[in-house]
């Protein structure tokens, strides 16, 4: 019998549910606790093969994760968060990404400012995604150093390079752009996302490139950015998707289980 390769996961805190059901609900629950910043809430079970996501192909989670009464079929899940990114896209189709994007850096910098000097990593916006530029120029004058990540090949994880404004931009794969600034590694992360939940777990566009950054940046404060009319009542999650610290859109900020 062939012996099974063991798998290697790496177990901070508590993990959380793989899958679970979710409906669209409207608007966004406001939470103004103070963050800690600097330290890790609680985190999930990260297997360091993301792109294999399941045991040998052959569809089912690893028995080394708590699979509840059954294994999770990956196609049902994959199919799961399928449905929900056409769903949320087409609620946020038509949203002004510059109006929200403004609203949003003031509640940021108010309510979940990063601490003084630290690097920040935000994203330029594709398509109709929430404008992060307002907030970017703002960090910039407050002395943060800015980088935009750059996306790699596929199975591996982000790097970071320093954007200033006015800076030229690169065109990547997928429509992104890039800065051509030096390479840094963030302190604090602005999280791009479809979905988000109560819980502040977070359904990314489906590349892993986040789920695969995260894990090798521990302790930074991942604050996802979105509108309020993306958040789900819970997004389905397998074992290797990342949870994120806070979540910001523009009505506010809501914090990890709030």
């Amino acid at each position: 019998m062939k012996r099974q390769r063991p798998w290697r996961l790496r177990t901070l805190f508590s993990p959380l549910p793989l899958i679970a059901a979710g409906g669209l609900v409207p608007g966004i629950t406001l939470c103004g606790q103070q963050a800690k910043w600097g330290v890790a809430v609680k985190r999930h079970i990260v297997d360091e093969r993301h792109e294999a996501g399941y045991d040998g192909g052959r569809g089912v989670l690893p028995q080394s994760v708590d699979q509840s009464s059954s294994p999770i079929d990956i196609a049902t899940l994959d199919a799961a968060k399928q449905a929900m990114r056409k769903a949320v896209l087409a609620r946020r189709a038509g949203l002004d990404a510059t109006a929200c994007g403004e609203a949003l850096a003031g509640h940021v910098l108010h309510d979940c400012p990063p601490p003084q000097g630290a690097i920040v990593s935000a994203f330029w916006p594709l398509g109709d995604e929430i404008d992060l530029r307002p907030l970017m120029r703002r960090l910039h004058d407050r002395g943060h150093p800015i980088v935009l990540p750059v996306t790699p090949k596929r199975g591996n994880p982000l790097s970071f390079r320093r954007w200033r404004p006015g800076d030229v931009m690169e065109q990547e794969r997928f429509g992104t752009m890039r800065p051509i600034g030096e390479e840094m590694a963030p302190d604090f992360l602005l999280v791009p996302l479809v979905a988000f939940d109560a819980a502040c777990r977070r359904l990314g566009y489906g590349g892993g490139f986040y789920d695969r950054t995260l894990p090798e940046l521990p302790s930074r404060f991942r604050l996802g950015c979105a509108y309020a009319a993306q958040q789900v009542d819970a997004v389905p999650v397998g074992p290797y998707d990342i949870q994120l610290d806070a979540v910001a859109t523009e009505r506010g900020i809501l914090r990890c289980g709030a």
